[in-house]
Order: C-alpha cells, then structure tokens, then sequence
C-alpha cells in the first residue's frame, strides 16, 4: 500500500484533482494510451469547443526523496528521464499543468522550453537535489537528467490556473 509520501501516490492524487478540475471547466479527458504516457510524455488529452491540449500533469513534490515536506516554491524539470531518454520537457504535450498547493499552474511546453533555456546553466552539474536550483542534476546510478525551477518562474508563463475548489469551497 503507497504512503502519502510515495512518489507514484502523489501523481496519481494530482492527476485525479486534474481531472476533476478539467472537467469543472468544460473539459472533456481522454487519458493517454500506456505507451503514449510512457514515451511520448502526456498523461491526458482535454478537448474544449473543438480545441485539443495533451497534457501532462506535474505533482508537487519533496525536494528531495528523504524530506517529508512538499516543497511548495520549487518544481523539477526533466531534461532525461530515468530511462535515458528525452524528458517531459522534450515530449508532445502541449501544456504542462503544475500542481500548487491551491492550484494547477498551466504553461505551454514550448513556452516552458524557452524560458528553462534561458535560466537553467545545463553545463553545470551538481551532486545533491540540494544544489539543483537552475543546474543539472543526475541521480547516483541513474542516467537522468533534471533541475530545479521556482515556481514563481512558471507563474510569469502560465496560460491558465485552476483553483483547486471542491463543491464546499463555493458555496457561502
């Protein structure tokens, strides 16, 4: 049975609050094909009044695996996934949805592109997730390749934000 601290448990989580959100607004959710998550990196595709968006959902996450918070103010990029292949960041999504403690930040991949080019230094590489804000991390015995950007970054991008509101929170 996954803990709450379990990596995979908090992506299903968001991807389930995704889902409840995208349908809140009008979306309709297909999920993605096994092999389309896996190696084209989209988790759904959202269709609205004839506008199709794949998506992949980020969870929040720990900094690093031992620590038992969430870390609210940064969010990892995936330049090499733990296969050695090209990261989320290089897949056919079109939009990224970032989980925050309140909402889904939802940027443009290509958008997101352009501005991890502009303030990740990828020839610089660290040994800790610690040290990952805005260099290259790998992982002891991984081949991966990741970093880590404020969340306040991806906010100056974000195409749309969705606020994570249940029935209750609406009704006053």
């Amino acid at each position: 049975m996954p803990t709450p601290n379990d990596s995979l448990a908090l992506g299903r989580r968001a991807e389930e609050w995704f889902v409840s959100l995208a349908r809140r607004e009008g979306w309709t959710v297909t999920p993605a094909p096994r092999e389309a998550n896996m190696h084209e990196h989209w988790d759904f595709e959202i269709v609205k009044d004839n506008y199709h968006r794949k998506v992949e959902v980020k969870a929040l996450k720990r900094q690093s695996r031992g620590d038992a918070a969430l870390n609210q103010d940064w969010v990892w990029i995936e330049f090499r996934n733990v296969r050695g292949e090209a990261g989320w960041l290089f897949g056919k999504s079109n939009w990224i949805a970032f989980e925050t403690e309140t909402s889904f930040l939802i940027v443009d991949r290509h958008d997101l592109y352009q501005l991890v080019r502009r303030i990740v230094d990828r020839k610089v590489s660290v040994e800790s997730a610690k040290e990952a804000k805005y260099k290259t991390y790998t992982r002891a015995g991984r081949p991966d390749q990741i970093a880590q950007v404020q969340l306040a970054d991806i906010k100056k991008i974000r195409k749309l934000e969705w606020e994570k509101k249940t029935p209750s929170d609406t009704t006053a």
